[in-house]
């Protein structure tokens, strides 16, 4: 049974004859008589017409379907018109980290491409972007995570990055690595994934210095690293941004081994089964192109997000 076949029925209610139903829904009245026999055999129906004086009229078997044919078809209608009004709105959670190449290039693309479809965006953690995915509250996540797979949500990974001990050029002149450990730490704000993943990391590699301050400025981290005798926790990619945009920053910068490796992944999340419209589609390309970090452009003013 489709959609098509109730309308056939209900026309035919309502015009009470085969011929005015077939006329309504543009059939030749034999085609229309013949679909309908065949639905009475192929579903088993009993009788939905009894014929008086050539008008059609429902028996009770007929106003049964009947009155449940309008309610589907009603149902349907309105997730139709849900549907629509849905595609015409995208709903995105980003990870912070993400907020200047989504101003500068995603967003200005999108404009362009769906210029029908309004965009609803808001920053939290990976954590919180998973639960709003779950609750159906967001149409898709870019987040940034330890979690490399996932089997509760459709995920397109990006690139993989990993975090790394950064100091500054006052460190150079400790000899003693354990020296350097002792130094005050540059971390992210507290109530932030990033900061229990810096916090886990000082515990784990046994870091003995003070919060010195808390920023996920990288601006202001470059220039704290490279003039005062601090160190700070930068994803790789980063790390390697800030040296090519800082003047020297090759010399100013340097990178300490930590005792283990600590992963991270740049994924696009959207729920599992759910229809994909068209700007959804775009929206998440342009996402995969533009939050790959070696894929940023040049920007003087925002020196993590140059080529390189």
């Amino acid at each position: 049974m489709n959609l098509k076949q109730l309308e056939y029925v209900i026309a035919i209610a309502e015009e009470h004859s085969i011929s005015g139903a077939a006329k309504r829904l543009y059939l030749s009245p034999s085609a229309l008589s013949q679909y309908l026999s065949r639905l009475e055999s192929e579903e088993h129906l009993p009788p939905l017409f009894r014929r008086e004086k050539g008008a059609c009229y429902l028996t009770d078997a007929g106003r049964i379907y009947v009155n449940g044919a309008r309610t589907i078809l009603g149902l349907s209608a309105k997730m139709e018109h849900d549907l629509k009004n849905r595609h015409s709105l995208v709903r995105l959670v980003l990870a912070p980290v993400f907020e200047y190449p989504f101003l500068t290039m995603v967003l200005p693309r999108f404009g362009r491409d769906f210029p029908e479809t309004r965009l609803s965006v808001s920053y939290c953690s990976s954590a919180q972007a998973k639960n709003q995915l779950d609750e159906g509250q967001a149409d898709a996540a870019a987040i940034l995570d330890q979690q490399k797979s996932y089997s509760s949500f459709w995920y397109l990974p990006i690139y993989e990055d990993q975090v790394v001990w950064a100091v500054g050029r006052g460190a150079f002149l400790e000899e003693d690595n354990a020296c350097v450990r002792s130094f005050p730490v540059i971390l992210p704000p507290r109530g932030t994934f990033w900061r229990g993943t810096c916090d886990d990391i000082l515990s784990q590699e046994q870091f003995a210095g003070d919060v010195y301050c808390e920023t996920t400025d990288l601006n202001a981290i470059a220039a704290l690293l490279s003039g005062e005798r601090v160190t700070a926790f930068l994803l790789e990619s980063n790390f390697r941004g800030l040296c090519k945009g800082e003047e020297g920053g090759s010399e100013n910068l340097k990178m300490i081994s930590l005792s283990r490796r600590y992963p991270y992944y740049i994924s696009v999340l959207t729920p599992l089964n759910q229809a994909m419209s068209p700007a959804l589609e775009g929206l998440v390309r342009l996402l995969a192109e533009y939050l790959n970090p070696f894929c940023y452009p040049v920007c003087a003013s925002y020196p993590v997000y140059r080529r390189l």
